[in-house]
């Protein structure tokens, strides 16, 4: 039964998984992220986000400050890059789980304000959800983006996230833009240090 249960969901995620268009932009991002966690104190510290969209490639390093508050994180995040744009502002999640915590499901919304004349105000929204197995989670997410003075891009598809150690992971997640600019790869590894 569980192995069934599998396939259906590996092949429902697989096509749902987008034809590349190639009228649109195409863009591969990889980042590294490492997440230490203290009692209810969380720094996150993102040293290498690199989006490869030709001729537009951008390196962004990020920091994160924040608190848990039961199911609700509530940060300060401060992020710059190799283009001279900096920016900070506000990032609120929303976890939960359900299923003995196989499935999982969160959402998360930021805010940046630009910190200098290069840089815009930016919003984002990641609503997603997984179902975990032994070691890896199969799920779907959307990544929502808006930058002042620019149309809005929403991408939505499957995401792979595969177990490597119990403190590191690493997820995929592939998607064309439902508003038809472009497609994304992203993978996206997960060092978690507990204190």
């Amino acid at each position: 039964m569980k192995n069934n249960l599998l396939k259906i969901i590996a092949a429902s995620l697989v096509a749902m998984m987008p034809l590349s268009n190639a009228h649109a932009e195409h863009s591969e991002k990889t980042a590294t992220e490492i997440t230490y966690t203290t009692g209810d104190s969380i720094i996150k510290f993102r040293p290498f986000d690199y989006t490869y969209t030709s001729p537009n490639d951008n390196q962004r390093t990020d920091v994160v400050v924040g608190r848990k508050f039961n199911n609700l994180n509530l940060s300060s995040y401060w992020k710059f890059d190799n283009k001279g744009q900096s920016w900070a502002g506000p990032c609120a999640e929303y976890k939960g789980k359900a299923l003995k915590d196989k499935l999982n499901w969160s959402l998360q919304a930021m805010y940046f304000f630009g910190l200098n004349e290069k840089t815009k105000k930016e919003g984002y929204i990641f609503p997603s959800i997984s179902y975990s197995f032994k070691n890896f989670s199969l799920g779907l997410m959307s990544y929502a983006k808006k930058v002042e003075g620019k149309e809005a891009y929403v991408y939505f598809g499957p995401t792979l996230t595969f177990k490597i150690t119990d403190n590191i992971n690493s997820m995929l997640f592939e998607s064309a833009d439902l508003l038809g600019k472009g497609n994304l790869f992203y993978w996206k590894t997960n060092i978690n240090l507990k204190q």
